[in-house]
C-alpha cells in the first residue's frame, strides 16, 4: 500500500513549539487547546502581515525545534516495512534540507519527500497514486478525500467538526497503526473527485 503522510501535527509536533513561539514573541499566554483553528493572526488577535512575518522570519526555529509526536517514528519504522511512505508537506522547497536533516535526526523512515510550498496537496496525491493519506489539517484532509483519496485525520484541536462518513478520526499513531493493519481503509469509499461530502455527527 502506498500510504501519505503529512510532517507537521503529524509527525512532528509542531503546534506546542509553535504556541510557545508566538506566546514568547507576542507577549501573550495562549494554550493548545486555545488554537481551535489555524489562522493565528486571529487566535493571538494580530495583523495577517504580522503574523506573516513572524513564520517568515523564524522559520529555521519553527521547523527544526520540534520533538516527534509520540510513535510517529517507530510506527512509521513498522509501516515501511510492508508500505511505501511519502510524505507530502506545505512546507517550502527552499527548507527541504532542514526538512531532511530533522527527519533524518529523529529516525523518521520514508521513500519519497514532496514540498508543496502551501499548494493543493491532493493533485500529489492523485499523480503519486496515494491510496491513504494521513493529515491534521481539515481543509486539507477534504480537499485529498473529494478527490477519492481515503483519508486518516489527526485529531488535533484546530480541526474539530463533523467528518464525511468513512473518513476516520484517530487520536494517536498506535490507534492509526490499528486502523491500518485492522484493514478499516475497508470503510473508505472512494469516488469520483467532484462528489458531494456526506456529513457524519462524531
Amino acid at each position: 500500500m502506498k500510504i501519505g503522510v503529512d510532517i507537521d501535527g503529524v509527525i512532528a509536533d509542531s503546534l506546542n513549539t509553535w504556541v510557545r513561539e508566538l506566546n514568547r514573541h507576542f507577549a501573550q499566554d495562549k494554550k493548545l487547546e486555545d488554537i481551535v483553528f489555524y489562522q493565528f493572526e486571529k487566535i493571538y488577535n494580530v495583523s495577517w502581515e504580522e503574523m506573516d512575518r513572524f513564520f517568515r522570519t523564524n522559520q529555521e526555529l519553527l521547523l527544526t525545534n520540534l520533538a516527534p509526536v509520540e510513535q510517529a517514528a517507530e510506527i512509521l519504522r513498522r509501516l515501511k516495512d510492508d508500505h511505501d511512505l511519502m510524505l507530502i508537506t506545505a512546507r517550502p522547497e527552499q527548507y527541504r534540507y532542514l526538512t531532511e536533516k530533522w527527519l533524518r535526526e529523529h529516525g523518521i523512515a520514508y521513500d519519497d519527500l514532496v514540498m508543496t510550498n502551501f499548494g493543493d496537496k491532493s493533485c500529489h496525491c492523485k499523480s503519486m497514486d496515494i491510496e491513504i493519506f494521513i493529515e491534521d489539517s481539515l481543509e486539507n484532509a477534504l480537499s485529498i478525500y473529494q478527490a477519492g483519496i481515503p483519508v486518516i485525520l489527526f485529531d488535533a484541536p484546530y480541526n474539530q467538526g463533523p467528518l464525511p462518513k468513512g473518513m476516520l478520526r484517530k487520536k494517536n499513531w498506535q490507534e492509526i497503526y490499528q486502523a491500518l493493519i485492522n484493514r478499516e481503509r475497508k470503510m473508505f469509499p472512494v469516488f469520483p473527485s467532484g462528489r458531494n461530502l456526506v456529513f457524519q455527527e462524531e
